[in-house]
């Protein structure tokens, strides 16, 4: 056993690509929070970080920084006297273009599943808090999925009406620029909803046009967006689990790189989680993929069951998907326990020519090893350099705190970064850091095609923000990993809501692209392109130079040699005894 743990320590110091701990770099000395959520807030185009802070009370906006610390506390701050903050989801709720906060709680009073939804209005800089109880805008059974239901780039609500009069309580509420809910849809069904939920807003049909995924308590249901609404086109049921077992939350990535999104869920199936997995349903049935979770002293780790927690981030089965490696293949990152322990493990998606889907998720126990008693972890591009590197909250002597892991790949990896906003802001308003493109948007279907370094063909789809109840910590942007492949990504695919699709062909990889959509009657298409230089373009660079540097040093040096011997030659000639002068 000494032996395993010494050949374990020295194989992951001696990993190329083995992350480093940059907490302080990142969080400087403020790190006693538990992150909720993420979104550029003042337009700056950096991504900044939602969190509730330790009291429990308290919603605060860390602002990104190109400077360490990279998460700085500005004072974009709300607190609240009389409920626990249990989650927050930016967006924006009055089509000013700003980022709001939909804040979910629950007073001491209320029922578990009873929650109370509050908006603090932003404007670029500041929010305008709305914490008193007058200030409740709704009170919902169980927690909202936000997404934009009339395509006006303006977020709305869906969710069960915890005091309404219809037997399922299935209501959207339409949102408009004045700050009120001017419309409430029922929706017709009276099958009951499961709480927790992992309800999500995002393409079922390949239309490029966000469907919506229900999480009944007798299987998923799949609704699609038609002219009208939403209708129901079917309903699957959820995978056997033996009594006591748990089925987490919903997750959609494309498994296999064959350009369609998976639907996949996590299952203990047992009340020990013992026997953990991931099934995936490619469109007819559920297949397990068969996890082998044993690190590399032989422990078997398992998923935590909500029920054997209180921590607030595992009181769902929750994975958290990111393509880590670059490699083109998502990966999950997942909280794990042995022998009441917890740890957050990579699960890298690898080949596996036995496997149905010809993929597996195999155990990437190196990868977070230095860190203990770590409960969750998410993704994060700290550097906004199309890399993700890691946010883990750990259990520190006497409350929870958060550290920073960045992702370093030793080799040259190319990836494509999109962002996809709300637009509402576009041309018509400004902030300190210049021209502000919107918000967070939630929805839209992002796919890409082009030609591997072999000549195969290549595609790959990601979701962009489907989820936001729970915890579901997913980033505002789809990051897609190219691999070594440097090539030229021949079409981008963008659908978001109301059937509004565009693609653009020939974009340079390494790039992040800002895309705006039309909005109010527009129908043009914008795009902003930022390039970020490679470390194979960087190499090729100081390459080149070096080898100027090289033939310019030569150059001289013959230069002067040449100069040398013509002086030497002239000095000879003005000695020479001339005989004719005789």
């Amino acid at each position: 056993m000494r032996f395993s743990t010494v050949a374990l320590l020295l194989f992951s110091c001696l990993q190329s690509s083995a992350p480093l701990d940059i907490t302080e770099d990142v969080f400087g000395g403020n790190r006693y929070f538990v992150p909720a959520a993420f979104g550029d807030f003042n337009s700056d185009k950096l991504t900044d970080l939602i969190v509730i802070q330790e009291d429990g009370v308290s919603v605060e906006v860390l602002l990104a920084s190109s400077g360490k610390p990279f998460l700085r506390s500005r004072g974009v701050i709300c607190r609240f006297n009389h409920i626990s903050v249990e989650s927050i989801v930016p967006g924006d709720f009055d089509g000013d273009g700003h980022m709001d906060l939909l804040v979910v709680g629950r007073q001491a009073k209320d029922k578990k599943h009873r929650k109370r939804l509050y908006i603090q209005w932003g404007d670029g800089k500041s929010l305008k808090c709305q914490n008193d109880d007058k200030d409740t805008i709704l009170i919902l059974e169980g927690q909202p999925l936000v997404l934009d239901y009339e395509g006006d780039m303006i977020h709305d609500i869906f969710g069960v009406d915890y005091n309404g009069n219809d037997p399922s309580g299935r209501k959207f509420w339409i949102f408009d620029t004045d700050r009120k809910i001017h419309d409430s849809i029922v929706m017709d069904n009276n099958a009951t909803l499961s709480i927790p939920h992992s309800h999500s807003y995002i393409d079922l049909n390949q239309d490029f046009t966000a469907d919506l995924l229900l999480t009944a308590d007798d299987g998923y249901e799949y609704w699609i967006r038609t002219y009208s609404g939403f209708e129901l086109n079917k309903t699957i049921p959820k995978p056997n689990v033996r009594r006591g077992g748990a089925i987490g939350q919903s997750f959609f990535m494309d498994f296999d790189l064959d350009g369609r999104i998976d639907h996949l869920i996590p299952i203990c199936d047992d009340v020990d989680c013992f026997n953990s997995s991931v099934f995936v349903y490619p469109g007819d049935k559920w297949i397990n993929l068969d996890l082998d979770l044993k690190d590399i002293e032989g422990n078997k780790w398992s998923f935590v069951h909500p029920s054997s927690t209180e921590y607030k981030y595992l009181e769902t089965l929750t994975l958290r998907v990111g393509d880590y490696n670059l490699d083109g293949y998502p990966d999950i990152i997942a909280t794990l326990t042995f022998n009441g322990m917890y740890k957050v493990f990579l699960l890298e998606n690898l080949e596996c020519k036995t496997c149905p889907l010809k993929r597996k998720l195999s155990l990437g126990w190196s990868y977070f090893y230095e860190l203990n008693s770590t409960i969750m972890g998410t993704f994060y591009d700290i550097n906004e350099n199309g890399v993700l590197d890691a946010i883990l909250v750990k259990q520190g002597p006497d409350r929870l705190e958060a550290a920073a892991i960045r992702n370093v790949i030793e080799y040259d990896a190319y990836f494509l970064k999109v962002l996809v906003t709300t637009s509402r802001c576009h041309s018509n308003c400004s902030t300190p850091k210049g021209l502000a493109y919107g918000t967070n948007l939630p929805g839209p279907m992002l796919c890409y095609k082009t030609y591997a370094n072999e000549g195969k063909f290549r595609e790959s789809c990601v979701p962009q923000l489907p989820q936001s109840s729970h915890f579901a910590l997913q980033l505002p942007y789809a990051l897609f990993g190219l691999g070594r492949m440097p090539n030229f990504v021949e079409t981008l695919q963008v659908g978001v809501s109301e059937g509004k699709y565009h693609e653009w062909t020939q974009i340079i990889p390494n790039s992040q692209v800002v895309i705006v959509p039309p909005v109010n009657g527009d129908k043009r298409w914008k795009a902003k392109l930022f390039v970020t230089p490679s470390r194979g373009i960087m190499m090729t660079a100081v390459a080149l130079g070096g080898l100027i540097v090289f033939l310019s040093l030569l150059i001289f040096l013959l230069h002067k040699k040449e100069r040398k011997e013509d002086r030497i030659e002239k000095q000879q000639e003005a000695h020479k005894f001339h005989f004719d002068a005789m």
